[in-house]
């Protein structure tokens, strides 16, 4: 019996662009110490007034402007967490079967590989316009 690999193709052909940068340069590409500490020191801030908020029963009432919790939701809800893992695992298998299928048959259909992806990621795209709605309609 053979054993199933994880494979994924990408396309033979590729444009590569080589751009020369300064140790400098590439240096500042990266987020510095003092940048991860204030991203770190921000989300510290966010949690705490979310978590202050909510024992008053003020949690809605929070002032968007100066706390953001967009990229914080799956650790404040670790089933939406466990969904979205869910979600990516089931489409990665997806397209993998596909894949090895279609080299089982001797096939090549990148456009069947491409619908499997869009399919398998609607409840991800649906997420994320609801998201955006949401955001969009508490602008200031």
């Amino acid at each position: 019996m053979r054993t199933l690999k994880k494979a994924v193709r990408f396309q033979t052909k590729a444009k590569i662009a080589f751009y020369f940068v300064s140790k400098i340069e590439l240096k500042q590409a990266w987020n510095q110490p003092e940048d991860m500490d204030a991203i770190k020191s921000g989300i510290r801030k966010t949690l705490a007034a979310f978590v202050q908020a909510q024992g008053q029963g003020l949690a809605d009432k929070l002032d968007d402007n100066e706390y953001c919790f967009r990229g914080l939701e799956a650790g404040l809800s670790p089933p939406m967490a466990e969904q979205r893992k869910l979600w990516a695992g089931t489409t990665r298998k997806c397209i993998l079967d596909e894949q090895r299928l279609q080299k089982k048959f001797g096939l090549v259909d990148d456009t069947r590989i491409s619908a499997i992806s869009k399919f398998c990621s609607e409840k991800s795209v649906q997420l994320a316009k609801k998201m955006a709605h949401m955001d969009f309609s508490h602008r200031p």
